[in-house]
C-alpha cells in the first residue's frame, strides 16, 4: 500500500489568501513546483476547515492602486508594508507589486497604440483618390479607437464602480434592492 500523500499546503497558502489566483491555478503552479497533484477541492476543504480567510484581494487591489498612482508620479514602485500584520504584508507587497507592474504595462502598451493610430490617421489624410484604401484604414481606425477607449477605461479603473449590465431595466433593479433590504431587516 502506497504511503499517503503529504500536500504542503504552506506553500500554497500565500495564493490562496491573496484571493486573486483561481483554485485550479494555485493546484496547477503547485503541481509544476512540486510534481505533487492536488485537487480543488482538496486546497478549499483544507484552508476552510482552518478557518483561513480567502479575503486580502481588496487590500492587494487598494494597495496597487496606490502604487500604480505613485508610480504614474514618481516612475518606481516601492513597497513598505507597514499597513497589516507582517505576514499578510508580504502577500500584498508581492501580489499588489505584480499587479502595479501589469497595469502600469498595459498603461504603457496602450500609449503605444495610441501613437499608432496617430500614424494611421496621418496615412489616412496622405491617402487620395484610392477610396476603397481610405474605407478600409477608416474602418481599422475606428475599430481600434473602441478598443482603445475600453482598454483606457479598464486600465485607469474608470468604469470600476459603474454596475454590471444585467439586462435588468431600472425598474427591475430597484424592485430587487426593495426585496433584498426587505429580507435583510428580517434578518
Amino acid at each position: 500500500m502506497a504511503a499517503p500523500r503529504i500536500i504542503d499546503y504552506g506553500r500554497i497558502e500565500p495564493g490562496w489568501r491573496e484571493g486573486v489566483k483561481s483554485l485550479p491555478m494555485l493546484c496547477a503552479e503547485y503541481e509544476d513546483a512540486t510534481g505533487q497533484k492536488v485537487t480543488p477541492a482538496a486546497v478549499r476543504k483544507h484552508f476552510v476547515k482552518l478557518g483561513i480567510p480567502r479575503d486580502l484581494s481588496a487590500k492587494i487591489e487598494a494597495k496597487a492602486a496606490a502604487m500604480v498612482s505613485a508610480a504614474m508620479v514618481s516612475g518606481k514602485v516601492s513597497v513598505t508594508g507597514n499597513e497589516t500584520l507582517p505576514a499578510e504584508a508580504a502577500i500584498i507587497a508581492s501580489a499588489a507589486t505584480t499587479s502595479a507592474n501589469v497595469q502600469l504595462s498595459h498603461r504603457a502598451d496602450i500609449r503605444l497604440l495610441r501613437m499608432r493610430v496617430a500614424e494611421y490617421q496621418e496615412e489616412l489624410s496622405e491617402c487620395d483618390g484610392d477610396l476603397a484604401k481610405r474605407t478600409s484604414i477608416l474602418k481599422s481606425l475606428a475599430e481600434t479607437q473602441c478598443r482603445l477607449i475600453s482598454a483606457e477605461r479598464e486600465a485607469f479603473g474608470m468604469d470600476k464602480d459603474r454596475p454590471a449590465d444585467t439586462g435588468l431595466s431600472g425598474e427591475s433593479v430597484a424592485m430587487l434592492r426593495r426585496m433584498k433590504a426587505e429580507i435583510e431587516s428580517r434578518v
